[in-house]
């Protein structure tokens, strides 16, 4: 797993085994950011899930677990070191790049579950 960067906050953790110039520095505690993170989208989805009795739309909670899973790793890669030299200077690393299809897909996923579900109204009034 790819460590945070350096942090002076007070929640930074010593990665001593890190293979890194310095690894006596606190740095971001990524992999805790990312379950917490993994641990409310269950929650949000597995609330919703009981909220509409498993009767939900087709697609509707894969495209938001999509979303909510690539959105967040979005932003924490902000937080961790590069992974490879040719990341340097980009302004989007490749876990961010590779992150956005996966949202838009989620997007049109939820969109087309609402497509879906005012059709299927529609032909049964």
């Amino acid at each position: 797993e790819i460590i945070g960067k350096p942090t002076d906050g007070s929640w930074g953790f010593i990665v001593e085994r890190a293979h890194v110039a310095n690894p006596m520095i606190p740095r971001h505690p990524t992999q805790i950011y990312e379950a917490v993170a993994y641990f409310i989208t269950f929650v949000v989805l597995y609330s919703i899930y009981k909220k509409h009795n498993g009767k939900l739309d087709e697609g509707y909670l894969s495209g938001l677990l999509m979303v909510m899973v690539f959105v967040f790793r979005f932003f924490v890669e902000f937080f961790k070191e590069v992974q490879e030299p040719f990341e340097v200077g980009m302004t989007l690393d490749m876990g961010q790049i590779l992150s956005i299809p996966i949202i838009i897909l989620g997007i049109y996923l939820i969109i087309r579950s609402k497509k879906l579900h005012k059709k299927h109204e529609a032909t049964n009034k």
